[in-house]
């Protein structure tokens, strides 16, 4: 029987294929890197393990958890994010631990928030959030840091993604955390597990296991019809079933039956790219009590940074330290990697929290891919790829083939999804 084809080895793929293979279903995945893992993967550096970005579990469901902890040692912590805003650290979600910002900014913050206007719906991110926090805290917290992780203004995205990501307070709430610093952590991935060794790679091992994978393929073509993925060299595989786990924009234009209107569509589904800075650095300096932070000021480069090192619950030696700056179309990259490199770390410094002569060393990278951008175009946009991809049978998963706002835990369910519709289809 031909097998079933999946194009991309993230976490979706590997979970659909993991999924295939317990049902005696042969799964294929197709793989343009040198190795399986998409952005959950790991990489060595002086010794000590770093991530292609921020990644800890939080999952709640036990499917995932089977999956991604089973055999796997790991350090589970009850951690919450810091923020970075003017040289204060304030505990995550800002809004209401306010005990540590000057009086004057909690009057402005406290006042703004009072006068609020809320309505029944809004048309934008921008709206939104005035309505929930008021002009003042929306204005110099969450609108700088959608500038920096989105790199567009709010104004130009949608509502719908926020889910649980924003928490909204109370007026008691903001008002206790504006006076005390024992208050309750509302941040959503508060209790969080980490490899204790191979960074957060380790993770996919069980994912891993029993799954066929061709890595470096270079796909030239789809025949839908005919059912075959060509490589740049002209060879091909038939399959039964093809699953999409790989960013929309590189693969349906390989496709050589796909119409305009879909090809125009692709071209405006709209993502962010990711400069990682990551520095080993002989001793930690001044890191606020907890493996990760987020900054607010724009003139600090980072959108946020993080310790595999503390993930992993190590207390002394070394540290690890990773940032991530973001671009996209909406905000190109001028500068070289090198450059954003030197940057960075002068910004680190500036703040505190690195010492140039610590660093032991150094590595700066980009991905093309890291998050979904929900501008006001991406359901009618994605719903035409998908709906075309549907009419052929083309099955989709993870966080660039539903183009959507997955974490890892819901990227292995959207795969496991997959598999299954598969599976019913096979077993009928």
């Amino acid at each position: 029987m031909k097998p079933v084809v999946i194009i991309g080895g993230g976490v979706a793929g590997l979970a659909a294929a993991y999924e295939l293979g317990k049902a005696g279903i042969s799964a294929l995945i197709l793989e343009k890197q040198g190795r399986v893992g998409g952005l959950c993967k790991s990489f060595e550096m002086c010794g000590e393990w770093f991530d292609l970005g921020g990644h800890c579990t939080f999952a709640k469901d036990d499917y995932v958890r089977g999956l991604l902890e089973k055999d796997i040692p790991y350090f589970s912590q009850f951690a919450e994010a810091y923020n970075y805003k003017k040289g204060s650290w304030i505990r995550n979600p800002a809004q209401v631990n306010l005990v540590s910002v000057d009086t004057n900014e909690k009057i402005n913050i406290i006042k703004s928030f009072v006068g609020k206007h809320e309505k029944e719906g809004y048309s934008n991110y921008k709206e939104w959030l005035y309505g929930q926090y008021g002009d003042y805290f929306a204005e110099n917290y969450p609108m700088q840091y959608t500038r920096k992780y989105w790199t567009v203004d709010a104004s130009e995205l949608e509502t719908k993604w926020i889910g649980p990501r924003m928490y909204i307070p109370t007026l008691e709430k903001m008002l206790y955390g504006a006076f005390e610093k024992d208050t309750p952590c509302l941040h959503y991935s508060n209790g969080i597990r980490y490899p204790l060794e191979f960074g957060y790679e380790k993770f996919l091992d069980n994912l891993k296991k029993n799954t066929k994978a061709f890595c470096n393929v270079n796909i030239s073509k789809i025949a839908l019809d005919e059912k075959l993925v060509f490589d740049e060299n002209g060879s091909s595989i038939s399959f039964e079933k093809l699953v999409l786990a790989a960013p929309l924009p590189e693969i349906i234009p390989l496709i050589d039956s796909v119409d305009d209107e879909v090809l125009k569509a692709t071209s405006l589904l709209n993502h962010t790219s990711m400069v990682l800075v990551s520095l080993y650095l002989k001793k930690e300096k001044d890191f606020p009590p907890s493996p990760a932070f987020y900054v607010y000021d724009e003139d600090i480069w980072p959108s946020r940074v993080y310790s595999t090192s503390k993930y992993a619950g190590k207390s002394e030696g070394a540290i690890s330290l990773q940032a991530e700056v973001y671009y996209s179309r909406f905000k190109p990259m001028t500068l070289t990697l090198q450059e954003i490199k030197r940057n960075v770390i002068e910004q680190l410094e500036r703040i505190g929290i690195v010492n140039y002569e610590d660093i032991l060393e150094t590595d700066v990278r980009y991905e093309k891919y890291a998050n979904i951008m929900f501008t006001h175009d991406i359901y009618r946009n994605r719903g035409i790829v998908h709906d075309y991809l549907d009419l052929h049978e083309v099955l989709y998963a993870g966080r660039f083939g539903e183009w959507d706002y997955l974490w890892s835990d819901q990227a292995i369910l959207s795969g496991r999804q997959a598999a299954k519709k598969i599976i019913e289809n096979y077993s009928m």
